[in-house]
């Protein structure tokens, strides 16, 4: 083992392997998995970084596969956008047009009023994780959470790049 690696945690403080306590815990646990990696193994693809659907080529729709489209991936307020977005090839009344544009507006400004009663909603993904995790570094951490099995002599880690790996000893 090398200098000053951490080996395990104890009631919040980090045990490396210099500290008073190591010597003992690990003649408590002989049998613990190795885990050995380091940052530059987990550089993150720039191919994850776009949404999925820029994945997809464009393909024309009818404005009815559009509707039915924008309420499965918006729900109310995708419909609402799909009708005030509509062009003259839709066939969309004009009045229906203003109509739904009036009540997208309010909805839009219905769900701003609801972020400053639940500020939580403006954080983003990783903003929100960060914020709620154990992990004190989440954004920077090569692990970002643990978890020990509680029956057997393995653990899993949730890693940077998104993986999961299961470490044991098969001794």
């Amino acid at each position: 083992m090398s200098m000053n690696e951490t080996i395990c945690e104890v009631d919040g403080e980090l045990i490396t392997s210099n500290h008073i306590k190591a010597d003992h815990f690990l003649d408590q646990q002989p049998d613990l998995p190795q885990v050995h990696f380091t940052l530059e193994t987990f550089k993150r693809s720039a191919l994850n970084e776009g949404p999925a659907e820029s994945a997809f080529l464009e393909r024309n729709e009818t404005f009815q596969e559009k509707l039915l489209s924008a309420w499965r991936s918006q729900g109310f307020s995708g419909v609402l956008s799909e009708f005030s977005n509509s062009t003259e090839s839709d066939q969309v009344p004009c009045g229906i047009k203003k109509w739904c544009t009036y009540l997208l507006l309010l909805s839009r400004w219905v769900s701003s009023m609801q972020v400053n009663v639940f500020p939580h909603l403006k954080l983003s993904d990783q903003e929100l994780a960060a914020e709620f995790s154990p992990n004190n570094d989440w954004k920077e951490s090569c692990v970002r959470l643990l978890s020990w099995h509680p029956h057997a002599n393995k653990f899993a880690l949730a890693l940077i790049d998104d993986t999961i790996r299961i470490y044991y000893n098969d001794k």
